[in-house]
């Protein structure tokens, strides 16, 4: 394929878009398996620029798709990153929890020689 008809992109550095992980559901494809090796040693991956450059040639929607989602479920204000960060509580517990004193944990933490 010739230089100019490739198009490059550029993916983020993220686990679940690594060529380990992509890799192994485009083995069987033969599009993009026509500009890869047919076999590579054990745990050994294609170059990581090469393989999503090939892979945005052929199939430049699902690439497009793939790096939609994992930022959206990064960055997302509602994504599964913040799901898992959030704390709900209910208008009860949180009269409760603001009638208790709060002491920050790392204060305790902290060597202050001006305290008395």
């Amino acid at each position: 394929m010739p230089i100019d008809e490739c198009k490059f992109v550029t993916v983020p550095h993220y686990d679940e878009l690594s060529v380990k992980n992509i890799f192994p559901k485009f083995h069987g494809d033969s599009e993009v398996m026509q500009y890869l090796q047919d076999e590579y040693p054990k745990n050994r991956y294609p170059d990581r620029t090469y393989f999503f450059t090939i892979l945005n040639t052929v199939h430049p929607e699902y690439v497009r798709d793939m790096i939609v989602h994992a930022n959206n479920a990064r960055y997302a204000p509602f994504g599964q990153a913040k799901e898992l960060d959030t704390v709900v509580v209910n208008e009860e517990w949180l009269e409760k929890l603001k009638k208790l004193p709060f002491y920050s944990s790392k204060c305790n933490l902290i060597c202050n020689h001006i305290r008395i």
